[in-house]
């Protein structure tokens, strides 16, 4: 029944409008006004499909309201009433009409009268006795007066000071606010999409996947309409504008070219070939763009009207450049010196290198260096961004650096930009989204494992296909653990804020081996919860490992010359002895993922020898004797039915199988189509595994964009004013 304030039940939550709050299961929730608007909408709806266009021409008419924040609205509500519930099923999604509460409204009378939408205010007048609403009347009036005759006098006395002081502060007030971009803006592997202003600080450039379609796209800050840049279908994650906002440089993933377009769309003019995969870029004033790539070999320049690409900068042993920005006048190149192997960022920090006397200076700690056109350097610095005056004559910073920006997202880079009018946009950092671990059988059907949603990451299953290693990422690292698949109890194996990677068991299921970014080498830890952890191997390259010898004396592993697939070859570790690993395929291609049959007797593997990632199987150890490609028109993570009679791999759309033949030759059947990957992650990594039974695997399943929230981008106009006059009164 409701009570004075208008609360109403849903389920067993007892739902308080007026205070924004839930109360149930022993805990009491705050909601966000906006979805305790929702909420009261659903529930005067209960039992009807809501639409989208319900609730943005209904409950939330004449407000700014866009399709994605309804979106985020619906996944804090489904989180909030699904907290502690055993089987959550209060909100169901009717695929493309909308929403329906199913759960059980009791007492609910006039929600209209509670809450914020159409455009009402609630009245705390509304549940008080007639003499008193009268007295609250005149004292809200009176506290109203004396605030605005406060406002007054303040204002008069500021601009008094104003007057008098020698440093006017300009007349525009700083405007913050946020607006939201697609859900498709994170990708698969954790990194956000670029997302940078334009020149003029009118418009929003970022690269996204919408209706199937990856491409990059803008929109307008003052419209909601989100336009697609004809002639970008193929661009990667990397994008700079030009200095006069005009054009849009950016790489084809299909010829990993480099090219240029125009802003309003056409046909892309090619640059350059990069030699390498592209991270990063920034288009200068003095004609060139300078780019960081997967080489680590240092940043290269080349001509924006096309060329040759040269070498700018030349890293010291065990560091790599990275973060180039031009500064405005085209003089100087500001980037962030990194070390490989650290588990954390605490080691990088910022340099200048001048462009035209060829002067390296290193100035401060920090990454992603930016120069505005008033000469303020920002920069990021644990999670933050600060701004300090720059002294370009003498290549130093001069003063102590002011924070701006909290909260900003970080993964390969601060993801923020600054527009030529001072325009600061920068990605609001968000909690990594927690997936499912779930088995598909053959023919794609789910079944729900007994876990908690988590951020997971490559699972591997024990060979008794008790336990599963799997690593769980973080802001603060990625750590390995193991679940136990019957009772769905944890153990937690590492610590640190490294990031750990590629779990592999051994055969008896006493260790298991994995890479780490703390040296960028393989380690082995003990199962057993005594957390004993030994290092396998001391190497400048990158090791990843992936399977071991049925006697469990060998790892075999790939060793890449960077994080990305280049200089890749194939390798074997002895485990028991303390003896160097051994060459296994080195050839003029990149060879990954080595993946050994359950007999020990043949090899799958990935190359790109035909000009595509494919698979391929080799006799082991005789690896030279020859090779079969088993795969068509692309597949990565190859791994073996226990049956040793068939090979399954990610294809580009759809997990694959391949019949397989040993005895008494080799022979291997057409790839046939299991089923759609589209919703499990993810094609770059081996994030599937196969049960003992070969009948089902286990893979990580996306949340669905219900589940998922906005990618807030906030907007930050006229600060650089207000940055300058705190500089003069300090």
């Amino acid at each position: 029944m409701a009570n004075k304030e208008g609360s109403f039940m849903v389920d067993e939550w007892s739902v308080e409008p007026a205070l924004d709050r839930i109360i149930g299961y022993s805990k009491s929730t705050y909601l966000r006004p906006q979805v305790m608007e929702l909420l009261v909408y659903l529930a005067k709806h209960q039992g009807q499909v809501v639409s989208l266009e319900d609730l943005l021409n209904d409950l939330w008419r004449g407000k700014v309201v866009t399709v994605g924040t309804v979106y985020n609205c619906i996944a804090e509500l489904r989180n909030a009433l699904e907290a502690g519930v055993d089987q959550p099923t209060q909100i169901k999604t009717i695929p493309k009409k909308g929403y329906r509460l199913v759960a059980t409204v009791r007492g609910l009378t006039d929600p209209l009268s509670t809450i914020r939408g159409n455009n009402t205010t609630p009245s705390i007048f509304a549940i008080e006795p007639p003499f008193i609403r009268l007295k609250l009347r005149r004292l809200v009036v009176a506290i109203l007066l004396l605030l605005l005759l406060l406002l007054i006098i303040l204002s008069m006395v500021n601009r008094w000071s104003t007057e008098q002081s020698e440093n006017t502060k300009s007349d525009n007030f700083v405007r913050r606010y946020t607006i939201d971009l697609p859900l498709s803006m994170r990708a698969d592997n954790y990194e956000f999409r670029p997302v940078t202003i334009s020149t003029d600080g009118r418009r929003v450039v970022f690269h996204a996947v919408m209706n199937g379609q990856k491409q990059i796209y803008s929109r307008s800050l003052d419209s909601l309409n989100v336009l697609p840049i004809k002639g970008t279908e193929n661009a990667s994650l990397s994008l700079t504008l030009s200095p006069n906002g005009k054009w849009i440089a950016f790489v084809d993933e299909r010829d990993g070219m480099l090219k240029k377009i125009s802003i309003s769309g056409g046909t892309p003019i090619t640059l350059c070939d990069p030699g390498a995969q592209i991270l990063a870029l920034s288009w200068g004033a003095n004609g060139t763009i300078v780019y960081e790539s997967n080489s680590y070999a240092g940043l290269m320049q080349v001509s924006s009207l096309s060329g040759i690409p040269e070498k700018l900068t030349f890293p010291a042993n065990g560091e790599f450049h990275k973060h180039p920005n031009v500064s405005p006048d085209g003089n100087s190149l500001f980037f962030t010196i990194g070390e490989r192997g650290v588990t954390t960022r605490k080691t990088d920090r910022i340099a200048v290198l001048s462009l035209q006397s060829g002067k390296k200076k290193v100035l401060m700690e920090g990454a992603t260096p930016q120069l505005t056109i008033n000469g303020y350097l920002i920069y990021y610095w644990n999670n933050v961004l600060w701004a300090a005056e720059f002294d370009d004559k003498h290549l130093k910073v001069n003063v102590q650096s002011i924070p701006i920006a909290e909260g900003v997202h970080y993964d390969h880079a601060a993801h923020y930009s600054i527009a030529a009018d001072g325009t600061l946009l920068y990605v609001l950092a968000t909690a990594l989204q927690p997936k499912s671990l779930v088995w598909v059988d053959r023919y794609g059907k789910v079944d729900n494992l007994n876990l908690d949603r988590r951020a997971y990451l490559q699972p591997n299953i024990s060979p008794n296909g008790e336990y599963v290693a799997v690593i769980v990422d973080s802001k603060n690292g990625a750590d390995l653990w193991t679940y136990s698949l019957e009772h769905g109890t944890s153990t937690r194996l590492t610590y640190d804020q490294s990031r750990e990677a590629s779990p592999v068991w051994s055969p008896d299921g006493k260790y298991i081996y994995y890479s780490s970014n703390r040296v960028d080498d393989l380690f082995r830890v003990t199962t057993d919860g005594s957390g004993v952890i030994e290092q396998l191997t001391d190497s400048s390259s990158y090791q990843f490992g992936y399977s071991i010898t049925p006697d469990g004396q060998h790892l075999l592993f790939d060793e890449r010359d960077g994080n990305f697939i280049s200089g890749a070859h194939l390798a074997v570790l002895p485990v028991f002895h303390e003896t160097k690993s051994d060459v296994l395929l080195k050839t003029e291609f990149n060879e990954t993922e080595p993946e050994l049959s359950p007999d020990g007797n043949w090899l799958s593997y990935t190359s790109d020898r035909s000009g595509e990632t494919e698979i391929y199987v080799r006799p082991f150890p005789n690896t030279k004797d020859s090779v079969w490609q088993v795969s068509i028109d692309g597949g990565r993570n190859p791994r073996w039915n226990p049956n040793g009679q068939e090979i399954f791999y990610w294809g580009p759309e759809n997990l694959m199988a391949v019949d397989i033949k040993t005895a008494p030759n080799f022979e291997n059947g057409r790839p046939k189509v299991l089923f759609s990957h589209q919703n499990y992650l993810s094609y770059d990594l081996r994030n599937f595994d196969i049960d003992p039974t070969g009948e089902r695997f286990l893979m990580i399943r996306k949340p669905s964009d219900d589940k998922s929230p906005n990618n807030r981008v906030v907007i930050v106009q006229d600060w650089l004013n207000d940055l300058v006059y705190k500089d003069q009164i300090e």
